[in-house]
Formats: C-alpha cells, sequence, structure tokens
C-alpha cells in the first residue's frame, strides 16, 4: 500500500487527471480511471467498457463530483466491489451523494479529511424530489454486502437531500469507514480539479431541462439550494415533463465571469414561452455551479 501511495501523490502533483468525463490513464504503469463532473445515465456502461480492458485486473479510480443518478453509482460501486480496485478522493476535491456510494465501494480507500471533502445523504428520486424507501433500502442492502455496520449504513443514507453527513476521521473511526489516509501536505493538490467551465455548467442544467431530469439538474446547483423552490427535482420533472414541446435553447451568452443570459423556449399548453434567464454561477473548490436564476417564463 506504501508504494501505491507514493504513486497517487506522483500522479496528483502532475496535470495528469485534468478531466470532464470518464477517462483512462496509464501513469508509470499504473491504471488510473478519473470520474469527474456530473454522474448522468450510461456512466455504469462506460465506466464497464474502460474497466473490462484492463488486463491485471488493477486499478485506482480518482473521483472528483457533486454527485448524480444515484443507480449508476451503485451499478459502478458494485463492479469496484468485486475487483482490487482503489478508490481516491484527493484533498479539496468534493465527492457527494452519488460519487460517495462509488468511493465507499472499494476494499481499499484514500482520502485525506478534512480535505478530501466526502458528503453522504438519502436517495431520492429524481422525478419526485423526495426520499425514496425502495431505493434507499436497495442502497443499505448493497452496503450492508460490501461489509458496512448498520450503524455506518445509517450515517451513510440517513440526511435529507439536500443536506449531508460529511465524514471525518472521528466518524469514520467511529463507524467503521475504514480508509488509508495520505498525506499531500507538502504539495498542490489543484491539479486534480477536472476542468469544466462555466458555460458547460450552464448548458448542462438546460440539457437536463430539456429531458426533465431533475436529479441530473441538480447536480448543477450549489448543494443548499437542491431540492428548494426551482431546483426541487420533483418540480423539475412535473413541469419540464408536461409540456407539449421540450424546453430547447436557442443560446447562451456569457456577461461576465459569473453571469449568462440563456435564451430558450417550450410549449406548456397553447403559448410558447420564449424565455430570457440570468443565470448566476459561483465557483466552488474548482467546480462551477448554479447560484441563482430569473427568468420571465
Amino acid at each position: 500500500m506504501k508504494k501505491l501511495l507514493f504513486l497517487l501523490w506522483g500522479l496528483i502533483t502532475t496535470q495528469a487527471v485534468h478531466s470532464a468525463e470518464i477517462s483512462y490513464i496509464n501513469y508509470d504503469g499504473m491504471n488510473v480511471i478519473v470520474i469527474a463532473g456530473p454522474i448522468i445515465s450510461g456512466d455504469a456502461r462506460k465506466f464497464k467498457e474502460i474497466a473490462r480492458k484492463i488486463i491485471d485486473g488493477k486499478a485506482v479510480v480518482f473521483l472528483n463530483s457533486q454527485g448524480g443518478v444515484a443507480y449508476e453509482a451503485i451499478n459502478i460501486g458494485e463492479y469496484i466491489n468485486k475487483t482490487s480496485f482503489v478508490t481516491v478522493v484527493a484533498p479539496y476535491d468534493e465527492c457527494y451523494s452519488a460519487c460517495a456510494i462509488i468511493w465507499s465501494s472499494s476494499h481499499n480507500k484514500v482520502a485525506n479529511l478534512p480535505y478530501s471533502i466526502i458528503g453522504y445523504h438519502a436517495i431520492y428520486n429524481g422525478y419526485t424530489g423526495e426520499q425514496t424507501g425502495y431505493a434507499n433500502a436497495k442502497l443499505g442492502a448493497v452496503l450492508s454486502r460490501w461489509g458496512y455496520s448498520d450503524r455506518a449504513i445509517e450515517f451513510m443514507t440517513f440526511a435529507r437531500p439536500k443536506e449531508f453527513n460529511y465524514l471525518t476521521k472521528n466518524n469514520a473511526a467511529r463507524y467503521g469507514i475504514n480508509y488509508n489516509e495520505l498525506d499531500f501536505s507538502k504539495g498542490n493538490s489543484n491539479h486534480t480539479h477536472y476542468e469544466q467551465t462555466a458555460y458547460d455548467t450552464v448548458a448542462g442544467f438546460y440539457n437536463a431541462l430539456s429531458v426533465a431530469d431533475g436529479d441530473l439538474a441538480a447536480a448543477y446547483v450549489i448543494p443548499e439550494k437542491r431540492g428548494v423552490g426551482p431546483f426541487n427535482q420533483k418540480n423539475i420533472f412535473k413541469f419540464y415533463s408536461s409540456l407539449q414541446i421540450p424546453l430547447e435553447v436557442q443560446s447562451i451568452t456569457q456577461i461576465s465571469n459569473n453571469q449568462f443570459t440563456v435564451n430558450y423556449t417550450f410549449t406548456a399548453t397553447k403559448t410558447q414561452c420564449k424565455g430570457i434567464a440570468t443565470v448566476n454561477v459561483v465557483n466552488r473548490n474548482g467546480y462551477y455551479l448554479i447560484q441563482s436564476i430569473k427568468a420571465n417564463c
């Protein structure tokens, strides 16, 4: 493990893991898979396609994601749990909800708490925006199969959708969430941050609206506003899935570093909305996330 941690340190201090998707890197003979950005439908398939090409069955999975589609994360986690893959959240990187499920799946987890930010909460239904008993029961069963205690599972699944239980050294020890601590104090880990522009965040959010995916849309919003008002997953699905003609973005114009104007159209009943929205984003530890939106319709 010490040799592996040394190689990880070498990787983290390079430019090698800049990404905004699932990608493969061979670093000094080590197989590295990077999962960066929102976890979306199809990512489990993409991950497995990459993983199955690794001949020796050994890989390190770097995670840097605000979360996304939980069932995709569970599928990725189930694959990792049956392998010797190592999961890593580097310091100052963030791994929320669905991402935290993936990190937890490995028998060999690496982090630098509290600088590696890992946040758990209950699974919510992307179509209703509410906690779903069935999905959380399934996640609980999966976590139990991965070897976690009832107390650890409660910690991982208790927080409401717009809240998080953050992993610390103390509660990791308390709940038996074992991991390998890696000291990054001598270096700068900013190189592990994926490069997703503010424009990409705004475009990704409106793409999620166009397919009425409240789960994915919420991954582009600051955590404290997820599940609230117009960012409520239930409201997003209910409104955008009922449109006669789906939302279509006409243009996205950057006004300043943190502000955009989005022009779009949709038809709810008989009248077409010609929407104009002012979207404000904020940079959170290398992530651009949506902070607020003002729109005419």
